[in-house]
């Protein structure tokens, strides 16, 4: 094949709309370009998802969902956790001032009072959390 240019062959060409690369037609190029939305649709084709493609997502679905289940848990677990020590550090410091106020730790907590006419001393759990005091053996100078 000769791949020379050809002035006379182009303006013949040119005429009769016919353009040549590397040697073929334009047209005969585009007949041998195969296209799926230039080829007529099968009888058998639908519009539906296939079980593969359902199982696909139910899989993906369900990894996400363990993924958050576990983080949930792992979050929810600390955040109790974090809630027990701010109540137990606000109780010692409730304590530690009415030892300072009466030089002596309450001997037993009414409705989480040490007395019931005094609210400034009262211990106030977060949530769920309950409290539960028992004083130390005589002479001891810690709650």
């Amino acid at each position: 094949m000769d791949y020379r240019i050809n002035l006379k062959t182009i303006n013949q060409d040119l005429k009769s709309r016919r353009f040549w690369v590397f040697g073929f037609s334009v047209a005969f190029l585009k007949s041998k370009i195969h296209s799926p939305y230039s080829e007529p649709k099968s009888k058998f084709y639908s519009k539906a998802f296939t079980i593969v493609e359902l199982l696909v997502v139910i899989v993906v679905i369900g990894i996400l969902a363990a993924i958050t289940i576990v983080s949930y848990t792992g979050i929810s677990g600390k955040a109790t956790s974090v809630s027990l020590q701010s109540d137990l550090s606000n109780a010692k410091k409730q304590l530690a001032l009415y030892y300072v106020d009466h030089g002596f730790y309450p001997t037993s907590l009414t409705s989480n009072c040490p007395t019931p006419d005094d609210l400034k001393y009262c211990l106030k759990p977060s949530g769920t959390n309950t409290f539960t005091y028992s004083p130390n053996p005589a002479g001891s100078t810690s709650p």
